[in-house]
């Protein structure tokens, strides 16, 4: 299991921005990058002026620095959904999603977080989205994992609830995509883990919490379900380094 770390750009120059990043992951001693997609002007932001020269950059300086882009954050949503959005009024956002898997694609990142913003409406309107965003992730060989802690925003439910229509889906590209929060809300990690089983595609991690958190429970199970992507920490520049030295302690404890 690879250790990545979240990049989030507010920037015009993301190709600069990205090997600065690399740069500071590799030093500190990650073996991966996930680039959150941020809107602007247009939905996707810089993304949807992206260019063949740009995506062969990133691959360049992924392969230069070791630190290559394994996963992706559709984080646009958050802009395009902030007015109220509804979940009927999502052909554009679907639009974008399918860009995102093409993205990534041509990047080589395997899995990309989703959510819905705050966007509300009905089950299967919510349902509808994640199909067709499913679809157009598997024509790109690509996963979409919805961020388990985000589902209640849409008021369709809970966690379980998540869960249940990741089941009447049943789309091979479309799973979770997990964060552990506990004890102030969810499950132990380990357990929602199990829980998702197989159908987990990405995990988020904050600062480390061996305090509360069996990491080598959780590892373990990660192991069983089959987990093939990264521990992905989305957390401050300034914590990298120690926190991603405590996660190889923690790992090489596990052992």
């Amino acid at each position: 299991m690879r250790i990545s770390i979240r990049s989030t750009y507010g920037v015009t120059d993301v190709c600069e921005a990205t090997t600065r990043d690399m740069e500071a992951a590799r030093d500190a001693g990650y073996e991966a990058l996930e680039l959150c997609v941020m809107g602007g002007d247009t939905p996707r932001g810089w993304a949807d002026a992206m260019g063949a020269a740009d995506i062969e950059h990133l691959l360049a300086e992924g392969q230069r620095t070791g630190v290559p882009i394994t996963s992706l954050s559709s984080d646009w949503v958050w802009g395009y959904t902030k007015d109220g959005r509804a979940m009927s009024d999502w052909d554009e956002g679907v639009a974008g999603l399918r860009k995102d898997a093409e993205l990534a694609r041509h990047l080589g990142a395997g899995y990309i977080l989703c959510h819905f913003g705050t966007s509300n409406g009905t089950w299967d309107e919510g349902k509808d989205i994640l199909r067709r965003a499913g679809d157009a992730a598997a024509e790109n060989g690509v996963l979409f994992g919805f961020e388990a802690s985000l589902f209640r925003r849409s008021n369709l439910g809970e966690f379980d609830d998540l869960l249940r229509m990741l089941d009447e889906l049943d789309h091979p590209a479309v799973g979770a995509y997990d964060h552990c929060h506990y004890p102030r809300m969810g499950r132990p990690a380990h357990e929602q883990v199990e829980q998702i089983g197989s159908r987990l595609y990405g995990y988020h991690s904050s600062l480390l919490t061996p305090e509360t958190t069996d990491y080598a429970t959780l590892f373990e199970t990660l192991a069983a379900v089959g987990y093939q992507g990264d521990w992905v920490f989305e957390i401050e520049w300034k914590h990298a380094a120690e926190q991603c030295a405590l996660m190889r302690e923690l790992l090489t404890a596990s052992d």
